[in-house]
């Protein structure tokens, strides 16, 4: 019998509907080893996201502003780090660390042609460089 067949005949199969919403939060759940007690912490919110967003908008609706990427990219990078924390043999989310710091590596040196006080109020407001 194929893997893909209901176990009740080979010719009947079971619909089913997957819905995939995006979620408005991630949350980590952390075991202790000593007991089962669970313990979430919501570390990666919609809202939080789009407030940081709002401090670096040059006006209402900029999302694509080199500032704007920036301050997304390490608000992203923030919440890799504290993910890291808890899994550190996770190599594939690493990879996409190294990605997102390439990224805004390449977008500060960027900003730092075109614009350098604008790059230089970015750094000390987002405390990356020192």
């Amino acid at each position: 019998m194929p893997w893909y067949t209901t176990p009740t005949t080979h010719t009947q199969h079971v619909p089913f509907i997957i819905h995939y919403s995006r979620p408005t939060h991630l949350e980590l759940n952390l075991y202790s080893p000593s007991d089962s007690t669970k313990a979430t912490a919501v570390i990666f919110s919609q809202h939080d996201m789009q407030a940081t967003l709002k401090q670096f908008q040059l006006h209402s609706k900029d999302t694509a502003s080199a500032q704007a990427q920036i301050a997304l990219i390490t608000y992203r990078l923030e919440y890799l780090k504290t993910h890291f924390k808890h899994n550190p043999k996770d190599h594939h989310s690493k990879m996409g660390l190294l990605k997102l710091v390439g990224q805004r590596k390449r977008l500060l040196s960027y900003l730092k042609k075109k614009d350098f006080e604008g790059y230089k109020t970015l750094i000390a407001k987002l405390n990356i460089r020192k």
